[in-house]
């Protein structure tokens, strides 16, 4: 069985054991409220018994239900005239006073305006708890005193769309779709006599239009990575990269991206005027000037891969805004057919990466159209043909010199596009990880002799420091370059301890020579064989002291004894390598249930302790 096809069979298995719901994945949230519209009557399912639950019409109609198209649910159609009704109070749940509280539902406006999704608690100064969809991209959080309006980067109308309002006794926050779109700190008091309705506020003529489904409260704040997951969990999830920003910079690990081999510089992009990460290290004078090259502004390279998902519906596009660097597009009829990077190479933008192929899809290339990063164009890539497989966005900034760069914000995956089956970044497994940043630690690597013997000592390779390439990541790394300052003149072959395939990709970065009698090789045993073979081999794209970002699909050799090996045959011009940061990772990983709490501490826990489960 192939390891697609096990993780695919783990998650039906955690399925079939209630293991995969949202409150599994949710630090186990559970809803007093969740009305559920599933056969055709509206019923509670959440764990609190209300009391009076409805539904009540001016005109008398019965209520009618329509199909989602997401995870089989089904909604309730309201038009202004129509709500569902409790005579429940917000005492008897609890959430009354400035006490804790979040209500949420899934909800596809059919007009925007004054129109509230829910009433909670009483029309009074502060002690109403509500959102409205107020215009096309804006939500309101109605607190009669504190209102707040939020911005939503695209359309609201006729689309389906999760929105959260969280309170945890300081501070009221919306989200939508998993994403945070706006917050406002206040006491809030929601009385004790106010009860509870689903979409309905103060009258019919502010009462919500569209289909809603879903409609939950808890007496707790979930947390962003509970409203995350709670995206993951209907299909898909807004990027806006907002939330975890620090002073402008930094790309937070619960928005589910992960900067290929550890690469710093990506977890420290720069949160420009547009909302926009960028792909490098880029200083806030140059947000309004063309890039110039050098370090610190366009040399910096790697791949922000994102939250890996598989592809439910293939009708879906997904949606981003960018702006940075003009690039021609990848050769899509070039041999390789995106099986690795070099077809990306000199290039910015955003791919998609099929997992379950183990290629870039290079007809999804994006990038801006025009060498200026001050007007973000909108672009959408495509899923057709993609249902089954298990893919990933991938920003990829490949490219030196002026514009040599890359913004991406508001991405938006559609509800009901996929299903994401882990939380949170992509997995590092713990059988293969180096940085290399500790000068003189050569455990788990030794060097061979011509013949593959073990040797007592590594004399033919060394540590370098920072500074002697433009960008490395860390402290150290290694290289067959002489220690004795003749660069070119040490050969050797320097091998690691052998370790077991288990991840679908080993990613590095690397410098040095763009070919000759040497390279980084991956060598395995394959079953039934007496010896390794060799079945992988790098060199940097071209001869350069700086590090590029490189890695290979290893998803076909899962199970297989393997070892790395760096051989220099060769002492003539650039005949060296360095190699650092070397990763193992896991796309599609699906944790044993044990394991939800080790990942919601999230990637230093990841680093620190976890390993896949045979």
């Amino acid at each position: 069985m192939s390891k697609h096809n096990r993780s695919k069979k783990t998650v039906l298995m955690l399925a079939a054991a209630g293991l995969l719901g949202s409150a599994a994945l949710s630090q186990a949230a559970e809803p007093l409220v969740q009305l559920d519209f599933n056969h055709d009557t509206i019923t509670n399912v959440g764990s609190f018994d209300l009391t009076g639950l409805g539904f009540s019409d001016a005109q008398g109609d019965a209520p009618v239900f329509v199909d989602t198209g997401i995870n089989g649910m089904k909604a309730i159609k309201l038009d202004g005239t129509n709500y569902v009704n409790t005579t429940t109070q917000t005492q008897a749940l609890g959430i009354s006073g400035a006490a804790s509280k979040t209500a949420s539902a899934l909800v596809r406006p059919s007009a925007t305006g004054n129109y509230a999704l829910w009433s909670i608690g009483n029309c009074e100064n502060l002690q109403d708890f509500t959102v409205k969809t107020y215009a096309d991209k804006e939500l309101r959080a109605q607190q009669w005193g504190s209102d707040f309006s939020t911005s939503v980067p695209y359309s609201i109308k006729d689309t389906w769309g999760l929105v959260t309002q969280t309170y945890d006794g300081k501070t009221v926050r919306i989200y939508y779709n998993g994403q945070l779109t706006g917050s406002n700190n206040m006491t809030l008091n929601t009385g004790t006599a106010g009860t509870i309705k689903a979409g309905y506020w103060y009258d019919y003529a502010n009462s919500f239009r569209g289909d809603m489904a879903d409609f939950r409260i808890y007496d707790e704040s979930l947390t962003a990575k509970q409203v995350r997951r709670a995206a993951y969990d209907l299909g898909g999830g807004l990027f806006t990269f907002k939330e975890n920003i620090a002073n402008g910079f930094g790309v937070g690990t619960d928005d589910g991206w992960y900067a290929g081999c550890g690469n710093t510089m990506f977890y420290t992009m720069y949160y420009g005027d547009i909302h926009a990460i960028r792909g490098g290290a880029e200083s806030a004078n140059q947000d309004t000037a063309s890039d110039t090259g050098g370090a610190g502004s366009d040399t910096y390279n790697g791949i922000l891969w994102g939250q890996p998902f598989t592809v439910a519906d293939d009708t879906q596009d997904i949606t981003f805004k960018m702006a940075g660097g003009t690039f021609a597009a990848p050769d899509t009829a070039a041999a390789d057919n995106g099986t690795n990077i070099s077809q990306l190479y000199g290039k910015a933008g955003m791919v998609l990466y099929d997992i379950t192929d183990g290629k870039f899809l290079l007809d999804t290339y994006r990038c801006s159209s025009t060498n200026n990063n001050q007007t973000s164009e909108l672009k959408t890539i495509s899923l057709e043909g993609l249902k089954g497989h298990e893919v990933a966005l991938a920003l990829v900034d490949f490219a030196v010199g002026s514009w040599g760069m890359t913004t991406v914000s508001d991405i938006n995956i559609p509800l009901g596009t996929g299903t994401f089956n882990n939380i949170g970044p992509s997995l590092i497994t713990e059988t293969l990880a180096f940085n290399f940043d500790t000068a003189g630690d050569w455990e788990g690597w030794y060097e061979v002799d011509a013949a593959g013997n073990r040797l007592d000592s590594i004399t033919n390779f060394r540590f370098g420091a920072p500074g002697a390439c433009d960008y490395q990541i860390g402290s150290n790394f290694i290289t067959s370059n002489s220690p004795n300052g003749g660069w070119d003149a040490a050969v050797g072959t320097l091998r690691s301890e052998t370790f077991k395939i288990d991840g679908d990709i080993i990613e590095f970065m690397i410098s040095g020579g763009a070919g000759g009698d040497y390279g980084f090789e991956l060598w395995v045993l394959q079953d039934g064989a007496e010896d390794f073979e060799r079945v992988r081999e790098a060199h940097r794209s071209s001869s350069n002291n700086d590090f590029e970002y490189s890695f290979w699909d290893v998803s076909d050799l899962e199970g297989l004894d393997a070892f790395l090996q760096l051989r220099d045959n060769q002492n003539a011009n650039w005949g060296w390598l360095g190699i650092d940061n070397l990763r193992m990772v896991d796309f599609g990983q699906v944790p044993e249930p044990s394991t939800w709490a080790l990942l919601l501490l999230g990637t230093a826990g990841l680093l620190a302790v976890h390993r896949r489960k045979h």
